[in-house]
C-alpha cells in the first residue's frame, strides 16, 4: 500500500506539513504572474487581519475580556493601488487591452506612471521608468515589476 502522497511505502513516523497560503512572491524578474498572485495574497493578508485581529478584537471588547490591543498593519493602500476605478493598475490595464491595437506595454507603464504617481504604495524612478518597470510596496515588502509582456497575458 502506498502512502497518502505517493506510492511509496506509508511512513509510522509523524511529521508536520505546511501549507503557506501567503505564497508571496518576488523574483530577479517580476511580470504579471507574480502581480496577480501578489494582489490575491494582499487579499489574503487583509482577510486575516480582518478576521483575526480586527473582529477578535472587537469581540474582546463587546465581552469586556481583558486584553492587549494588537497594532496591525493596514494593506488597504496597496489593494486600492490595484484595484481603484479608473486609476487602479488593472483598470489602466484593461484600458490599455481594449485599445490592445494602438498601444504596447511601453505605453501602459506611461499611464500607470502618470495615473498612479500620487498612489503612497506606488513607485517608479527614472531608472525604473526608463526599463517600463515600476514598484510596489506590498505588505510583505518591494516589489519591482517589469511591464513587458502584461498586455498579452492579460488578454488571454
Amino acid at each position: 500500500a502506498g502512502g497518502a502522497f505517493g506510492n511509496g511505502p506509508a511512513v509510522a513516523e509523524g511529521f508536520i506539513g505546511v501549507l503557506d497560503i501567503f505564497g508571496f512572491e518576488s523574483f530577479a524578474t517580476n511580470s504579471f504572474e507574480q502581480l496577480c498572485i501578489n494582489f490575491a495574497n494582499e487579499k489574503l493578508q487583509q482577510h486575516f487581519n480582518s478576521f483575526i485581529f480586527a473582529l477578535e478584537q472587537a469581540e474582546y471588547e463587546a465581552e469586556q475580556i481583558l486584553w492587549s490591543f494588537v497594532d496591525f498593519p493596514d494593506n488597504k493602500e496597496t489593494l486600492d493601488l490595484f484595484e481603484q476605478k479608473r486609476k487602479g493598475v488593472f483598470a489602466i490595464l484593461d484600458e490599455q487591452c481594449m485599445i490592445i491595437s494602438r498601444t504596447t506595454d511601453r505605453n501602459l507603464a506611461g499611464q500607470l506612471y502618470e495615473k498612479c504617481a500620487d498612489m503612497p504604495r506606488f513607485r517608479a524612478s527614472v531608472v525604473e521608468t526608463r526599463d517600463a518597470l515600476f514598484v510596489v510596496h506590498h505588505f510583505a515588502g518591494e516589489v519591482t515589476y517589469a511591464t513587458e509582456g502584461f498586455l498579452e497575458k492579460n488578454v488571454d
